[in-house]
């Protein structure tokens, strides 16, 4: 193509290199106003199974966290003492902001249980939740906060990394 004809035709360097430009701005864009997951916290389980496993199986009522905000994430559900007791649940969810929280419920007896999943024995004070009085429990050379609750045969520890705040919620979404 001669330069006259690329030159009425539009197609200069100049127009070229511009246009260019232009997409590469406006993929930038795209890619800046996209939104996504900064850290896949893995696949999540549905554990409505094991609850009614547990359900099925346990001398105890079994609480289960319900209206818990979409962005907690289940990653974990594991079933212990089925068909040898002491029995167990351990529930585990990603928080968006990188958080962990878990649900620990057992009726192995109630002192061993709770400071093993808790990681500390000494109670820091009481918290009134959903009219029950909560134990609450900190370790913090290991960034861990609980919220421990004795209900008949069934002993319930809230626990993790996020914040008392958190904490406080999924103990409040527990129902039996």
């Amino acid at each position: 193509m001669s330069a006259v004809v690329g030159a009425r035709a539009g197609l200069g360097w100049g127009r070229i290199a511009r246009a260019v430009l232009v997409l590469v701005l406006l993929t930038a864009v795209v890619v800046v106003l996209t939104p996504r997951r900064t850290a896949i916290p893995g696949p999540m389980v549905a554990y409505g199974a094991d609850a009614a496993r547990l359900r099925s199986a346990a001398p105890y009522p079994v609480y289960t966290p319900s209206r818990l905000p979409r962005t907690w994430w289940p990653v974990q559900s594991r079933l212990t003492g089925l068909d040898t007791p002491p029995m167990a649940w351990s529930l585990d969810f990603v928080l968006p902001g990188g958080g962990h929280a878990a649900l620990e419920e057992s009726d192995e007896p109630y002192a061993t249980f709770a400071s093993r999943m808790a990681n500390a024995a000494a109670v820091d004070g009481h918290q009134r939740i959903g009219g029950a009085d909560w134990e609450r429990r900190s370790r913090e050379d290991k960034d861990q906060r609980s919220l421990v609750r004795r209900s008949g045969r069934v002993t319930l520890v809230v626990t993790g990394t996020a914040s008392w705040a958190d904490l406080t919620l999924l103990a409040r979404s527990l129902h039996a």
